[in-house]
């Protein structure tokens, strides 16, 4: 079998195209949505005790879901099996080649996006905070790429993906909902995540409260100026 890859591979008995972890690269929108908060480090943990085992009883590879990559080595998932694959002490994983279409170095900063939350989509269970996360990153990307505001049918698309995965409905009255709890009590995140609260029920406790107003470095401080003015002082 012929693999289209411009990194070393190698393809075992059963068929599966390995390479190296340390030469797949991580893409800089990964971290951007999904973080590196501690419930993720949990989930690698968890992953990796698993791995372990796998590795006592003789196992090559240590994930069944093969990595999603371009051609290049460029990771669109898999950055959570590939953290727990080096804890449990792998040097190589499996990989899937993405056709060029579907992710390459060459795409836009918003299709890259697109392309990361499509794969993670698929293997991943997302808390609210970071259905908002996707939201904003393909909002934020997709005004940068084609400097304009998101047309109905577009966003429409973002809201089905980012639901597809969810363990709460996703609409877009959700997500300005969330929007608001991040803007005026990002405290009560926590609380949503964790399931103690509704997405609702977070966003009329944070209607209640009132934004912080920022402050504007560059405003005089009128009573600093008079402790500082020698003629007063006097």
């Amino acid at each position: 079998m012929k693999v289209k890859l411009n990194i070393p591979y190698r393809i075992n008995e059963r068929g599966q195209i390995l390479c190296k972890i340390s030469d797949l690269t991580d893409s800089e929108y990964n971290k951007k949505i999904y973080g590196d908060e501690e419930a993720e480090d949990n989930k690698i943990n968890e992953i990796a005790d698993e791995m372990e085992e796998m590795m006592s009883e003789g196992e090559e590879v240590p994930n069944y879901v093969p990595i999603p990559i371009d051609e290049d080595g460029n990771k669109a998932g898999g950055h959570t099996r590939t953290q727990a694959a080096i804890m449990a002490g792998y040097n190589e994983v499996s990989v899937t080649v993405l056709s060029h279409r579907k992710f390459n170095k060459q795409m836009s900063s918003y299709d890259k996006v697109f392309a990361v939350i499509k794969q993670n989509s698929k293997s991943r269970k997302k808390k609210p905070s970071v259905s908002l996360n996707e939201y904003n990153q393909l909002d934020e990307n997709y005004r940068q790429t084609f400097k304009q505001t998101p047309p109905n049918e577009t966003t429409d698309e973002w809201i089905k993906e980012i639901d597809s995965n969810s363990p709460i409905p996703i609409t877009k009255t959700t997500i300005e909902k969330l929007k608001i709890v991040k803007m005026r009590d990002p405290s009560l995140f926590k609380e949503v995540d964790q399931g103690k609260l509704t997405v609702n029920q977070a966003y009329l406790k944070a209607k209640k409260s009132k934004p912080k107003k920022p402050v504007n470095p560059n405003r005089l401080n009128f009573f600093k100026i008079l402790d500082n003015d020698p003629l007063i002082q006097r």
